[in-house]
C-alpha cells in the first residue's frame, strides 16, 4: 500500500479534481475540477443529482463556529488550548465561537465550507501530528 500511495499522492497544485459525497438528511455531492466548487443534491423523485450551488465558497465573514475534538484539549499545547478559550470568551463584546462537532471529517468540513468557521484536529501528546488523514 505504501508504494501505491507514494505513486498517486501529489501536491495540491497538481490536483485535477477533488470531491466528496455526504449522506445525511439529503445526499450531497461536492466537486471541484480546479475552477469553482459545485454542490449537487440528489433529487429522489427523479433519481438524479441536480446542481444546488454553483459557487460554493467559505463565506467572508463566516459564522463564528469551530469544530474539533475538545475532549483532547488537556493533551494539546497549552498555548493552543488558551487560544481556544479566548475564542469561546464573551469578553470585549464580540460574539463567542460556537462549538459544532459531528466527529466525521466530511460532515464537519462541509459545514465549514457552507457557513464558515474552522475545523481543527491538532497534534497532542498522544498523536503529535494530529489525526487528520489523507483522504
Amino acid at each position: 500500500m505504501a508504494k501505491c500511495t507514494t505513486q498517486v499522492r501529489k501536491a495540491g497544485t497538481e490536483l485535477v479534481a477533488a470531491g466528496y459525497c455526504l449522506y445525511s438528511m439529503a445526499t450531497v455531492f461536492v466537486i471541484t475540477l480546479g475552477s469553482g466548487v459545485y454542490e449537487f443534491t440528489l433529487d429522489r423523485g427523479i433519481g438524479e443529482f441536480v446542481l444546488s450551488d454553483s459557487a460554493m465558497r467559505i463565506p467572508d465573514p463566516g459564522q463564528r463556529i469551530y469544530s474539533g475534538n475538545e475532549g483532547n484539549t488537556a493533551l494539546w499545547d497549552p498555548d493552543l488550548a488558551a487560544y481556544l478559550d479566548t475564542l469561546k470568551a464573551t469578553e470585549g463584546g464580540a460574539k463567542p465561537y460556537s462549538y459544532r462537532y459531528i466527529g466525521a471529517l466530511v460532515g464537519d468540513f462541509h459545514r465549514v465550507l457552507k457557513y464558515g468557521g474552522f475545523w481543527a484536529y491538532p497534534g497532542d501528546k498522544k498523536a503529535t501530528s494530529g489525526k487528520a488523514r489523507l483522504l
